[in-house]
């Protein structure tokens, strides 16, 4: 595949992707100096076409990376977090069912959830890693 999950579908990088997009313009997105998921999906919601279309390019991105490391791990428990997760409502349960639909796991499914503080995941796992480094 292209790219990275980072480079495709991430917060930081999500401004840029929806510039790029030749709807741009015409989307209600460019109405707004800033661009985050919860904009994006409370637009797609409403029919906005570019902001459903980085949508479901964004939880496709997420999936893949989700079966590939269910696949590489093969973990009993898939924690996600981040910024991402104010619109952990809509983005679980796609996750998940695309897991159910295309993880190879013999053995049962995969319980995917949000972590407890996704707003500071990456601090508390720096944190973890400075103090028991």
């Amino acid at each position: 595949n292209k790219g990275c999950v980072e480079t495709e579908a991430s917060t930081w990088n999500i401004t840029n992707i929806a510039k790029s997009e030749k709807s741009y313009t015409k989307s209600r997105l460019a109405d707004f100096p800033v661009i985050d998921y919860e904009l994006i999906f409370r637009l797609a919601g409403e029919g906005d076409a570019t902001a459903i279309h980085l949508r479901d390019q964004s939880l496709q991105a997420w999936s893949a990376s989700a079966i590939n490391l269910i696949h590489a791990y093969d973990p009993e428990i898939l924690v996600l977090t981040g910024g991402i997760m104010a619109s952990s409502a809509n983005i679980i349960p796609y996750i998940k069912k695309q897991v159910e639909t295309h993880a190879w796991t013999p053995w049962g499914k995969v319980d995917i959830r949000e972590g407890k503080f996704p707003a500071t995941a990456a601090l508390l796992g720096i944190a973890h890693v400075v103090n028991n480094g």
